[in-house]
């Protein structure tokens, strides 16, 4: 499994692939000039063999210093188990540290929360979920 950095030619590409409403402000943080903003959102497609199987975008968390939120994850084929082998390698990678996301469906949801995440409040009166990995 590797994540490779991507580009918005790239995006546009996989954007078909895409049916959640979150990805809609993404394509806009392509065009940040600035090198500290390609710093504090991520975006990588997934890549499983020789086949792009998913796109994550993700930031630094709001938990604490070490903390990732995921903000956009989707798998372009669901309901293969892929998402959840892709999951088990973030926690794998991202060990000792909060994820945290907010979930965008209830099938979402319940993919998050089957895998450990939990509800929290994240401040604000809303709920987000968080794994202490």
């Amino acid at each position: 499994m590797k994540f490779l950095d991507c580009n918005k030619e790239d995006f546009e590409t996989y954007e078909k692939f895409l049916t959640l409403n979150t990805w809609a402000m993404t394509k806009s943080f392509f065009d940040f000039t600035a090198p500290e903003d390609g710093k504090k959102i991520i975006i990588q497609k997934i890549k499983v063999e020789s086949e792009v199987v998913a796109l994550i975008e993700y930031s630094k968390g709001t938990y604490d210093e070490n903390s990732l939120c995921i903000d956009n994850f989707e798998v372009f084929h669901k309901g293969n188990g892929i998402g959840s082998e892709i999951l088990d390698f973030i926690k794998k990678e991202t060990r000792g540290s909060v994820i945290e996301l907010y979930a965008s469906t209830k099938r979402a949801d319940s993919f998050w929360k089957k895998h450990g995440f939990e509800e929290d409040n994240d401040g604000s009166g809303t709920i987000i979920l968080r794994l202490f990995n």
